[in-house]
């Protein structure tokens, strides 16, 4: 008989179950829970958790007994039980309560809902197999002999799982059909006969899928879809303002019998009144699409996941700072944690200011909501107080539902698929495939319809529809980044707050060019980079202005319209041959051909190739009278800042006592010939040394 009334989640634990040798889990048969005076409804009043949803039926207290468990984590990956009064479906129950509460081992920590959901379904799945076959608990199994567990296992995996969705199931398995993991209802020779037919059942492994970029074509045309959006509602926003004051002044001042009035009818009723509902309506023809455009925004230019988009909230921009183009969005992130964190994704200007255009927009529309609370609480239906409540208390920035001339919230603002609804610009959202779109996504390996399910793998056609998915905004902000070099692993990493590089590096593999692509890609970059180059030092040697032992030999020979070649790089070398130009243009290109070897530095280029006798190190006073050595325009501000470096440091030695002064002799030699060399490069004084010849 039960000595002790349960009436806490801990009750649950501690009467249903015990610790193996390793601290682990494990369900105990119901009878042996009998023998401690509970039976399979004991239980069933243990309130689990607290859940608060915009639904008042869904809102409350979550017992152990209710066929739904919703969700506390505020998502909606709430937890379907089995139903019936069987020890499978109380097993199943327990499995679900310790995994979220618990985890596998006593003093570990529990699986989010959302993880949990998967392999609930999964055993819940496999307890109706076996309750089809008479047995009433997952211990029963244990009680089977060999061939009839592998039978059963068998018909299960082959009839059921294998006929309606066989992606990812080896893995789902893994996770859920062991000892530990399903806390002793899947025994061992269970759970090693599972594999056993599993690896034949599954011998092909089907390439994983993972979502496809949206084709930058069609990327642009969303785009600019949304900003267009976005322009006009924010050309709207004031006249709105105007007319939702208007409604809310006629509203508050009803004079109508108070029992006419039902719900959020009572705007509606009153603009209809007082002749503003047309108003009202052709404006909400713009503002209907305005979270759609927002939200797209926010996937777009941050890699935010959805989740993360949907939990932001009014003022989540407040960290930004405009003036010195610091844009940030706080949100919610669980993830990679076992709570939900705040943290910041860093946006673009369009995103921080469509933000702030719908932060404007819902809170006119919470004002509808706070005169309700205010004026007619008493009146309207207690559903609606209990969704306004909760809607002003969470205050998400896509929380308020649209209405003309209504008011209630719920967690996405019951906006999704992205569905648009306005005339105005239902053109402009055109998600057709392009030959180009193809031939990009041919190019990237992912040119296929769905990842899963029966159009998995099958290519797209010119002129069909892409199917927009939220993730793929995620994987297309990755790629573009990677394939436009904007970034690197460690930046997306921190944008996407991933825990490890590996994560990463699963949206930015079709970013990385092949090795060939790469070779490719870096040929064709020097061969034009050498012609600028060969461009810059032309131009500017015809006008003397280029410095160093090789620039102004490139200066005289740009005038003269004849260079010297000689045998080595040595000031004093042979000059083996003239070379006689007709004309700045033909100069310029025997410069683009001959200057392959040409190195790049702060200070400056080094021709000498593989002969520098110092490899190319920065040594700007030691270079800047070698003869291959040549200082453009562009390495000016190099120089400018080693001179007033050089001015600072002899000045601090100068200020030192005479005895300190005498210990940075070698430093002051060091300085006043980086000093003397920039004065050089900068024209102050001229360079000493005259020399004939250049080496190519």
């Amino acid at each position: 008989m039960s000595f002790v009334i349960p009436n806490k989640v801990v009750d649950v634990i501690d009467a249903c179950t015990l610790l193996d040798s390793s601290g682990c889990y494990k369900i105990k048969p119901l009878t042996e829970i009998r023998k401690s005076g509970y039976d399979g409804n004991s239980f069933d009043n243990v309130v689990l958790w607290e859940s608060k949803n915009h639904q008042i039926k869904r809102s409350g207290a979550v017992i152990f007994g209710s066929d739904m468990w919703t969700s506390n984590e505020n998502t909606n990956r709430h937890l379907t039980m089995l139903g019936g009064d069987s020890e499978i479906a109380f097993q199943l129950k327990l499995y679900a309560l310790i995994a979220h509460i618990c985890g596998i081992y006593k003093g570990g920590s529990g699986e989010k809902l959302s993880t949990l959901q998967t392999k609930l379904a999964a055993l819940k799945k496999f307890g109706k197999h076996l309750l089809t076959k008479g047995l009433t608990s997952f211990h029963q199994l244990t009680k089977l002999n060999d061939l009839a567990l592998r039978t059963l296992v068998t018909e299960y995996l082959s009839n059921i799982v294998q006929t309606t969705a066989p992606m990812n199931k080896p893995r789902v398995f893994a996770d859920c059909f062991q000892a530990r993991e399903s806390f002793g209802l899947i025994d061992t020779r269970t759970a090693e006969i599972f594999e056993e037919v599993l690896s034949d059942l599954f011998k092909t492994i089907e390439e994983t899928l993972s979502h496809p970029i949206i084709p930058t074509g069609i990327s642009a045309r969303i785009a600019k879809f949304s900003a267009h959006v976005v322009s006009e509602c924010g050309n709207r926003i004031e006249e709105w303002e105007l007319y939702n004051d208007k409604l809310l002044e006629c509203t508050r001042n009803w004079n109508q019998p108070i029992d006419e009035i039902k719900g959020a009818d009572l705007f509606n009723r009153s603009a209809i009144k007082n002749g503003i509902i047309s108003k009202l309506n052709e404006l909400a023809e713009y503002f209907i699409d305005l979270k759609v455009a927002v939200y797209i925004h926010i996937l777009q230019f941050t890699g935010m996941r959805y989740n993360e988009v949907l939990s932001c909230r009014i003022g989540c921009t407040n960290k930004s700072d405009p003036i010195n183009a610091k844009y940030l969005i706080e949100a919610e992130t669980h993830k990679t944690a076992n709570t939900f964190v705040l943290d910041t994704w860093v946006c673009n200007k369009e995103t921080f200011e469509a933000i702030k255009l719908l932060e404007r927009y819902s809170v006119g529309m919470e004002a509808r909501a706070e005169l309700i609370l205010e004026r007619f609480r008493g009146v309207v239906q207690d559903s609606l107080v209990h969704n306004i409540e909760v809607g002003m208390t969470e205050r998400r920035l896509f929380g308020v539902v649209h209405s003309a001339a209504s008011i209630s919230f719920a967690k996405s603002g019951r906006f999704e698929d992205f569905e648009v609804k306005s005339e105005h610009f239902l053109p402009l959202f055109d998600l057709t495939l392009t030959e180009a779109d193809i031939r990009e996504l041919d190019r990237l390996e992912q040119n296929y319809k769905q990842i899963k399910g029966k159009d998995r793998g099958v290519p797209y056609a010119v002129g069909d529809t892409l199917r927009l998915a939220n993730h793929m905004f995620r994987h297309s902000f990755a790629y573009f980044v990677i394939a436009n070099k904007l970034g690197e692993l460690d930046d997306i990493a921190d944008q996407f707050k991933h825990l490890t590089l590996a994560m990463t590096h699963v949206y930015v593999d079709k970013g990385i060019l092949s090795h060939e692509e790469l070779i490719d890609l870096v040929d064709g970059y020097e061969q034009l980079l050498t012609t600028a180059i060969a461009s810059e030092l032309a131009e500017q040697a015809s006008n003397n202005e280029l410095k160093g032992g090789a620039g102004e030999r490139f200066n005289k020979a740009a005038n003269e319209l004849i260079i010297g070649v000689t045998n080595s790089n040595s000031p004093n070398a042979a000059v083996i041959r003239q070379i006689h130009f007709k004309d700045l243009g033909e100069f310029k290109r025997f410069l683009a051909k001959n200057i392959e070897t040409i190195r790049g530095l702060p200070h400056g280029y080094c021709t000498a190739g593989d002969s520098c006798k110092i490899n190319g190190a920065s040594v700007p006073a030691g270079c800047v009278y070698c003869p291959s050595f040549i200082v453009a325009d562009t390495h000016k501000p190099h120089w400018i800042a080693l001179k007033n470096r050089a001015l600072d440091k002899l000045k601090r030695i100068s200020s030192l006592p005479l005895e300190k002064q005498k210990d940075m002799e070698l430093f002051v030699v060091a300085y006043t010939k980086d000093l003397r060399a920039a004065e050089y490069v900068l024209n102050t004084i001229q360079d000493p040394t005259k020399s004939s010849g250049v080496s190519l």
